[in-house]
């Protein structure tokens, strides 16, 4: 995150890299991505909020990407983005996903049990580790 956090911007033009790896990564560090609209980068750039989102075009992206730059000294706008970059990215760590995955198997878990047998089962996340305390109780 050092590097991130000494840079103004993250220029994020790839289309095809759509994972956002490389945007969480920038979030982390509090800096505001800029990037082109795509699958995946659409889901945690919000335009104008952590970044700037364009379309494919070259005057566009050049044109939002120079209004930010001369914007950027003194902005209120840019220490805001910057902050909700940050935030962004901590809904993304370990103990956020893992929490959020355990949420969507007890769903799907208990859906199934009451399906077949009418039981009720329940998956807990405590101290980093999944336990189901109904499979050896």
């Amino acid at each position: 995150a050092p590097s991130f956090q000494a840079a103004d911007a993250v220029i994020f033009a790839s289309k095809p890299e759509t994972h956002g790896i490389v945007v969480l990564e920038a979030f982390a560090g509090s800096t505001p991505v800029i990037a082109v609209k795509a699958s995946g980068v659409e889901d945690l750039v919000d335009d104008g909020v952590n970044g700037i989102l364009t379309r494919e075009d070259a005057e566009e992206y050049a044109d939002r990407l120079t209004d930010f730059l001369n914007g950027r000294d003194g902005d209120s706008r840019y220490r805001e983005m910057a902050g909700n970059a940050f935030q962004k990215a901590g809904l993304y760590r370990e103990e956020a996903v893992a929490l959020k995955a355990v949420h969507y198997y007890n769903i799907a878990y208990e859906a199934k049990t009451r399906d077949t047998d009418g039981k009720s089962g329940r998956l807990v996340f405590r101290h980093k580790l999944a336990v189901n305390r109904q499979a050896h109780g």
